[in-house]
């Protein structure tokens, strides 16, 4: 793996009009109030809007997200809080990972539309942080400075990923691949300050990113191909690129190298940025942190808006989304 700067000239393929952020969606406070009573650590989506997966201690929560109405509870035993919560693309599965900490880490997968748990998964050492599903593979990150990638079907592991000198915090799988933005790869991040892009097919180190001075609490994948962002311990948020070096020589197999560069960067938080989202038309960034603050940021850099409503800090951040708007000035 190498570094260097971008390609003189680089197309850039236009981006669809940015889509807006959702009306925010009310509990029942019955409900509220037990969500509210123990710390939650995870949120995400489903791809389709439809659900939000709230990860707490020792249990997750489903919600639709139309009404705010609790449809399904998973108790996750033997573990501390669920560190995340991830579905897949096709909306069938739901991944969630935790653990205790030091002892052991625990990963489930729940068919989201019978409730029933269809797997659950023991091998690692120390408690899961991060999960994040390519195509039928769940990756699951852990403090014991391993990814494992599994076979959401049949159970089988059938990769580790052991190259972090620390936990591994982060995971992140791209939605798009592109052939000259680095081909089918996705992104680590960890306490040892590094974000290793890898080679989806050869599960092989492509390019690392060594310029954060301080560990990777959060990484997302951006709507370009080979695009990510990442959220740091000295409250940045961080922009990187991948790419195909078309001037490198062809491994033995054949496999072009590929490069990478950080586009930039800018200051976010004080103290750790905990959580990162992207919108999907890649038009604004939210990021949580240990300030207790959301802030929304455009591409690049630049605050548009702040909450400060939290009275302890982000853990997760993610987006519902919607395309019919009007007001571009909520996107």
């Amino acid at each position: 793996p190498g570094y260097a700067a971008p390609p003189a000239s680089k197309s850039k393929a236009p981006l669809p009009p940015a889509a807006k952020l959702a009306s925010p969606v009310a509990l029942p406070v019955p409900e509220a109030r037990r969500v509210a009573a123990s710390p939650v650590w995870s949120v995400a989506f489903s791809p389709d809007g439809t659900r939000l997966a709230v990860g707490g201690y020792q249990r997750v929560r489903l919600y639709e997200t139309a009404t705010g109405k609790k449809i399904a509870e998973w108790p996750v035993p033997g573990g501390d809080g669920i560190r995340g919560v991830s579905f897949s693309s096709d909306n069938k599965f739901l991944a969630i990972g935790g653990g205790i900490p030091a002892q052991s880490g625990v990963a489930i997968i729940v068919d989201v539309a019978s409730g029933k748990v269809v797997r659950t998964l023991t091998k690692h050492g120390d408690q899961i942080e991060s999960v994040a599903f390519y195509g039928d593979t769940l990756l699951t990150a852990s403090a014991d400075e391993k990814v494992f990638l599994t076979n959401a079907a049949t159970g089988a592991q059938t990769g580790a990923l052991t190259e972090h000198n620390g936990k591994c915090l982060a995971v992140a799988v791209p939605a798009q691949f592109a052939d000259d933005n680095g081909g089918e790869i996705f992104a680590t991040g960890g306490e040892d300050k590094m974000i290793k892009i890898w080679d989806a097919r050869t599960r092989r180190t492509i390019v690392n990113f060594d310029q954060c001075a301080s560990p990777i609490w959060s990484l997302v994948a951006r709507r370009p191909p080979g695009h990510f962002v990442a959220g740091t311990g000295d409250g940045k948020v961080r922009y990187f690129a991948v790419y195909k070096d078309k001037n490198g020589k062809p491994d033995a197999q054949g496999v072009q190298p590929r490069g990478g560069y950080q586009e930039t960067e800018h200051d976010a938080h004080e103290g750790p940025v905990y959580a990162i989202a992207v919108a999907p038309s890649d038009g604004f960034v939210v990021s949580g942190g240990a300030d207790a603050k959301v802030a929304v940021w455009g591409m690049g850099g630049g605050r548009r808006r702040e909450f400060a409503e939290a009275e302890s800090a982000i853990y997760g951040v993610c987006l519902l989304y919607t395309s019919d708007a009007a007001d571009e000035e909520d996107s």
